[in-house]
């Protein structure tokens, strides 16, 4: 009986370790999603010294085109400085002058899912990518020496 009881429990923490590694095998593609969108968006953004909504909203559509992203895109928020931008809104007051340096990060939920005995069992892992970028606009309006 000992020896049927371990073969199960071996067998059991295999088909864990398996499931793990196919997901872990899923996490890579996701992530390097995550970067190139926010290598994009930084990029962008250094021209206008700002993340606009429109960006948020070109990163949101082009997620959405994404499998391993659909199901999971009300998980994504985009950041500048650790403030959240909102799609779709003016997020002028985020604008800086030219030479100021600031950090723009996307945060996704990767769905972490393992199939046991015809149970799911799902985690949401936070991650976030953060790139630092420099504004390259001057801003006749804005104070140059305000900062």
């Amino acid at each position: 009986m000992k020896g049927i009881a371990n073969s199960i429990l071996a067998a059991v923490l295999v088909s864990f370790f398996i499931l793990s590694f196919t997901n872990f095998l899923l996490f890579f593609p996701w992530y390097l999603t995550l970067v190139y969108n926010t290598f994009n968006v930084a990029t962008e953004a250094s021209i206008v010294n700002y993340v606009t909504g429109d960006m948020v909203e070109n990163v949101i559509a082009d997620l959405e085109s994404k499998p391993l992203y659909r199901d999971n895109i009300d998980g994504v928020r985009v950041y500048m400085d650790n403030t959240q931008v909102v799609r779709g809104r003016d997020n002028t007051a985020l604008r800086l002058q030219k030479g100021q340096s600031f950090n723009v990060s996307i945060e996704g939920r990767f769905p972490f899912s393992i199939k046991v005995f015809g149970r799911e069992f799902e985690k949401k892992l936070s991650v976030k990518f953060t790139i630092p970028s420099t504004g390259i606009r001057y801003y006749k309006d804005m104070d140059p020496y305000a900062y």
